[in-house]
């Protein structure tokens, strides 16, 4: 607590023995509503970028773009890993980390393949290229899961 704060405090029946002076709630109304509306066009603005963000990753995760696509093909790869590594979790506790290991060969990249691809490469080619690329890797993993299943 500041010291004039303390002052205030230790000393609040003194400042209320004196009137207010004429004038000065008017003054202090209309600060305090200068205040507000430049608080209000804060707002204004703080609410409008946040909706333009929000709009923003709206449109790249839209069904049918290419960042929604590339997600969707990350969700499936991962639901595939969690189901193998819950197979073997319960099967083969002992090949577990064997697993791991073998998935994240098949499912890691240094650098992810979307970024690899040419800028010039748009549209249909672009999301045709990387669907079968992810089909591959599920397809190893798919094939994980068959060897596994079969063993145990």
């Amino acid at each position: 607590m500041s010291g004039i704060e303390k002052y205030i405090r230790e000393n609040i029946e003194d400042f209320d023995a004196y009137p207010v002076p004429e004038g000065s709630r008017e003054a202090f109304m209309k600060k305090v509503k200068a205040e507000r509306s430049r608080g209000g066009l804060r707002t204004i603005l703080v609410t409008i970028s946040s909706m333009a963000a929000a709009a923003a990753i709206a449109f790249l995760l839209a069904p049918g773009s290419l960042a929604h696509d590339i997600e969707k093909q990350h969700r499936k790869l991962a639901s595939k890993e969690t189901e193998i590594l819950t197979l073997i979790a319960e099967t083969s506790p002992e090949n577990l980390e064997s697993v791991m290991n073998t998935i994240r060969a098949v499912t890691s990249e240094a650098v992810p393949f979307e970024e690899q691809l040419p800028e010039e490469m748009v549209g249909k080619s672009r999301k045709q290229i990387l669907k079968e690329y992810y089909d591959i890797k599920y397809k190893a993993l798919e094939t994980i899961l068959e060897q596994y299943t079969e063993t145990y």
